[in-house]
């Protein structure tokens, strides 16, 4: 089909893919992407021809203090452009412009963000339990080996002074020093070694040393009941506590949580996450409508704005800022990046953007080099 260049309907394009893709950015402009094709069939059937133009500052268009638009929209509303391919969303400060075809694309509008990665916790073995818990645990201890440690004291402050000479008492600080290494021996589950003696047999050993059965005399009956009710009681809270301790330690290493940093417009307006939006799209005209008391407008101080490039997929891949996007769009890029190396670095997917749009140093006048954007 032959046409006479300046019959031919001027189409007005921006760089978004995968529904528009510059692959050449000097006239004449070479294009592809699914409105690229929709076009393509619409022109085949008609009968016509078209030439691609594209606003100087690749932007959707913005209404202007004045009245007039910037972008591919300006375009249209100066009779500078006959149609436009851009993937819009309607609006009535739109419709005041332009006059929309109907729709041929229905999709989402979506905020991402860079999702947190499993790490090493070097804090994960305190995690089963809240400092509350832990906080606990610690008074329990403490009124453990004190409790066992009066015990063992006011018993041998009782015993007859025959026993006294067979077996001389130990000190307060021998019986607070044997009290808390029981204590902590049932809380570790070490058992090699008995440390309070009262209660286990009649003779206990701590290394070599054989210490005497202090409590086996007839007048110490009831020492040896308050002894091993107390240590009873330690026993059964340890069980419990060790047993929950394991359990839930097993369940964080099963199935371990990754914190998100948002799940909502309200989360991320309590973050110091940047948001990325194109200039002139739906979302840029939201914040700036919204509503003082909205979601919507307590992140407007967070929202950047610029043109699309691939260093805006840079820096959304590296973390820098979160990005607004059609959803078509975000699984674009992620596709891209699974097809070509099954993950994620920054830079891997900047070299995939270059080899898909042909962006070469040699060819073309738009070199694709990873240079971050000023926030």
């Amino acid at each position: 089909m032959s046409h006479n260049a300046s019959n031919c309907l001027k189409f007005c394009i921006a760089d978004w893919p995968p529904y528009t893709i510059f692959l050449t950015w000097s006239p004449p402009y070479k294009v592809a992407g699914s409105t690229v094709d929709v076009v393509n069939i619409i022109a085949e059937k008609l009968g016509i021809c078209y030439n691609v133009v594209r606003a100087s500052d690749n932007d959707w268009g913005t209404a202007l203090p004045n009245g007039s638009w910037s972008g591919t929209l300006g375009m249209l509303n100066r009779g500078e452009a006959d149609m436009s391919a851009v993937v819009y969303s309607v609006t009535d400060k739109r419709k005041q412009a332009v006059d929309f075809s109907e729709p041929v694309y229905v999709d989402e509008l979506t905020i991402s963000y860079l999702r947190p990665v499993l790490e090493s916790d070097m804090a994960g073995f305190v995690k089963p339990y809240t400092s509350l818990i832990w906080g606990v645990l610690l008074v329990a201890i403490i009124i453990a080996c004190v409790a066992l440690s009066c015990l063992q004291n006011a018993h041998d402050a009782i015993r007859p002074s025959a026993d006294r000479e067979a077996a001389p008492a130990s000190s307060n600080l021998e019986n607070l020093k044997s009290s808390t290494f029981w204590v902590f021996s049932i809380l570790l589950a070490q058992c090699e070694y008995v440390f309070f003696h009262p209660f286990c047999s009649s003779y206990s050993k701590m290394g070599t040393q054989a210490i005497p059965p202090t409590f086996l005399s007839p007048t110490a009956n009831s020492w040896k009941v308050k002894a091993r009710f107390l240590a009873g009681v330690w026993l059964l809270m340890v069980f419990v506590v060790a047993t929950v301790y394991r359990s839930n330690l097993m369940a964080m290493l099963i199935s371990p949580k990754v914190k998100l940093p948002f799940d909502s417009l309200e989360e991320l307006g309590h973050t110091d996450i940047t948001v990325w939006a194109p200039t002139g799209s739906l979302f840029h005209d939201a914040v700036n409508e919204a509503a003082p008391d909205t979601p919507l407008a307590s992140i407007r101080k967070q929202v950047y704005l610029s043109n699309f490039s691939p260093n805006v997929m840079f820096d959304y891949f590296t973390g820098k800022w979160g990005m607004t996007s059609m959803r078509g769009t975000l699984i674009y890029y992620l596709d891209l990046g699974f097809s070509k190396m099954l993950y994620f670095p920054a830079v891997r997917i900047l070299q995939a953007l270059c080899d898909i749009k042909g962006i070469l140093q040699d060819n073309f006048t738009k070199p694709c080099i990873p240079k971050k954007l000023n926030t």
